[in-house]
């Protein structure tokens, strides 16, 4: 049995996240961060999103939702990071679970008119008609 992780872990893989994005060196469109906040570089998750990446991203919205609450900004930010890697590794359905919660809960507890409740929106649309154009 996997050894939970440590709240010094969690606490790491969630600022990796929050400043990085999940798969730092991809568009968003791809599931990346944004780059402007990483300046390029390469953190904690590597260049790429792979199955050990989406691994520990999969335990960081746990955490947020835990210390944070579930519809705190870097709780929504680490959810929302996490659907872009489901997204990425081609786990359509899974990132759009995520996407469709992430929205909900930011447009609760931003409100419906906030800047990142549409991006959010928009991310779930995106991600929608790519499971589309797939199938």
């Amino acid at each position: 049995m996997e050894r939970e992780p440590s709240v010094d872990t969690l606490r790491n893989i969630h600022s990796e996240t929050v400043l990085r994005g999940p798969c730092p060196g991809r568009s968003s469109a791809e599931g990346a961060g944004d780059r402007s906040r990483s300046g390029g570089g390469v953190g904690l998750l590597g260049a790429g999103c792979g199955k050990t990446q989406v691994a520990l991203l999969e335990r960081a919205p746990t955490y947020c939702e835990r210390v944070f609450g579930d519809d705190h900004p870097d709780t929504l930010t680490t959810r929302n990071n996490l659907a872009a890697a489901y997204q990425s590794a081609g786990r359509f359905a899974e990132a759009i679970a995520l996407y469709e919660r992430t929205f909900t809960d930011s447009e609760r507890g931003l409100g419906a008119d906030h800047p990142h409740s549409a991006m959010y929106r928009e991310l779930l649309i995106s991600a929608r008609n790519r499971l589309r154009r797939r199938s």
